[in-house]
């Protein structure tokens, strides 16, 4: 009986599915470094920043430009240093120190958020950037790893294991932040609170994977190349198929982060309420876990490009559904629309993440990965840029926020036909 279903068949599935310790350590990271992210960068900091750092006689608006300001100068920081970090660790064979100094600095910066006192604006900001920065290199690193605990076979299924335990990983230390804050309340104690666990939680949970036993790879050769990242670059601009993909991750990654970041500015455009807003991050969180899951199974069926290529497509049918949220009436109507728009993105979002990282660690050498992956995170960050700006201009320019949404069809469109032009299964 050759079916899904036979029990023998299902056993030796499960059995190819189930990660090993040291795949299992690796995911644990995305679960401590992940609690930075939903707590610390989306939710508390700017709150902590307007509510408590900013005194009363504070300019209209200089809450949104401090916090601005501060991810800004960490994003472009770190852009800007991460292929020579990925360098360094590379001809150092050092991608897990690389992983270690970002966890103790990202740590110590969180914690030292505690000591901002009133009026300390300029303080703050350059903790969080500090903060910020160590996080955005520590993923440098970290994603490089993928080659270092895993076969180039297991890379889809690893790479959407880890998303989805970083996705269910970040709930559960932001519910306990969110219980103690509404006990508390929002001043001095429960930011101080919120800041000190998420520290604790990002450092327990790294040291597995910082105390396992890794696959020794070799390093990077050492070159006379004064300058090696130039030498990096002539490399992926003349492999066809690394240029071709990190040109349509720029893309389509561009309108994934532009959906993810400007979801709720366009829910509160067409009326929803904070709570539900709330309600609707949380519940994306969650549903993304078994979809990153599924998305790493399934990959190993159809192919990681097709799932790509579903997934784009899934994204598009979303932003041309979102569109017509303004045209509804009732309010039930949008909101019962925003809902299944919040699913699909959750559905897909992880998926697609973890995906990406995946095909472009099989498809590089395994030797310059940190180098590799470090040219990768530049394009996820500077695309996080493109996309709100274009969403914005074009809803300014044409009188509404759908136009704007509408235009990410573009992003979709060309990243989806230069993903196709790419060999990765």
């Amino acid at each position: 009986m050759n079916s899904i279903f036979d029990p023998a068949n299902l056993r030796r599935r499960l059995r190819v599915l189930r990660p090993t310790p040291l795949e299992w350590r690796w995911c644990l990271y995305d679960a401590a470094n992940s609690a930075f992210s939903l707590i610390v960068m989306t939710t508390l900091f700017p709150l902590f920043y307007a509510q408590y750092v900013l005194t009363t006689d504070a300019p209209p608006g200089a809450a949104t430009a401090g916090v601005g300001f501060a991810n800004a100068a960490a994003g472009f920081a770190a852009a800007l240093a991460m292929p020579s970090l990925g360098a360094l660790a590379d001809r150092r064979n050092a991608r897990r120190a690389g992983v270690w100094c970002a966890v103790i600095a990202g740590c110590l910066c969180t914690l030292l958020l505690n000591l901002i006192r009133p009026g300390m604006t300029t303080a703050a900001q350059g903790v969080y950037a500090m903060a910020v920065f160590a996080f955005a290199s520590g993923n440098v690193c970290y994603d490089s790893m993928l080659v270092d605990v895993t076969t180039r076979s297991r890379m889809d299924y690893v790479s959407g294991m880890g998303f989805a335990v970083g996705y269910i990983g970040s709930v559960i230390p932001f519910l306990i932040v969110l219980a103690a804050i509404f006990r508390i309340g929002a001043g001095a104690q429960g930011f101080h609170f919120a800041f000190t666990v998420t520290a604790l939680w990002w450092a327990a949970w790294s040291l597995p994977l910082l105390l396992a036993r890794l696959n020794r790879r070799p390093s990077a050769a050492p070159t006379a190349e004064p300058h090696p990242l130039r030498q990096t670059l002539r490399r992926i601009w003349s492999d066809r198929n690394i240029r071709s993909f990190l040109c349509a991750y720029f893309l389509y990654i561009d309108g994934v982060d532009t959906i993810i970041v400007m979801s709720v500015p366009y829910g509160a455009e067409v009326g929803l309420g904070a709570k539900e807003l709330i309600a609707v991050i949380i519940g994306i969180q969650v549903v993304a876990f078994p979809c990153a899951l599924a998305y790493g199974a399934l990959a190993a069926r159809f192919g990681a490009k097709r799932m790509l290529l579903f997934g784009i497509a899934c994204y598009g049918a979303t932003v041309v559904a979102a569109a017509l949220l303004p045209v509804l009436d009732s309010h039930a109507a949008k909101l019962a629309l925003f809902l299944l728009l919040a699913l699909s993105v959750a559905a897909n979002q992880g998926g697609i993440q973890a995906l990406s990282r995946s095909c472009f660690g099989r498809i590089i050498p395994a030797e310059y990965a940190a180098e590799y992956f470090g040219f990768y995170n530049i394009f996820g960050k500077f695309a996080a840029v493109l996309g709100p700006l274009i969403v914005g201009l074009s809803g300014w320019l044409l009188g509404g926020g759908r136009f704007g949404i509408l235009s990410l069809l573009g992003f979709f469109g060309v990243g989806a036909w230069l993903l196709r032009r790419t060999r990765i299964d």
